[in-house]
């Protein structure tokens, strides 16, 4: 918070600089528990990013952390591209 901020929490009567009690996610939702539980449904199911957040109530970045950097998975392929193309869609492609 900046100067303003807190003279103006003082101002409006708190008396405390430690921080209140926030009904919200928690910090960090890499913990075991999502960690094993995105691995269950990782070798169950082909998912989204979203349907995984969504079953686990965690935020996207997180899957993405908790796959990439806990499970060791990565992205092989993210569109679709047809067999067949032309000299001109491989120029448009590569640049």
């Amino acid at each position: 918070m900046t100067i303003y901020k807190w003279f103006a929490e003082f101002k409006r009567g708190r008396v405390n600089f430690s921080d209140e009690f926030r009904d919200c996610r928690p910090f960090t939702a890499a913990n075991n528990k999502n960690i094993d539980a995105v691995r269950r449904i990782t070798e169950t199911a082909c998912l989204t990013y979203h349907e995984i957040g969504a079953s686990l109530v965690i935020g996207i970045n997180q899957i993405q952390s908790i796959l990439h950097k806990h499970l060791g998975m990565k992205k092989l392929c993210s569109r679709s591209i047809p067999h067949h193309l032309t000299e001109v869609h491989n120029t448009d492609c590569v640049t």
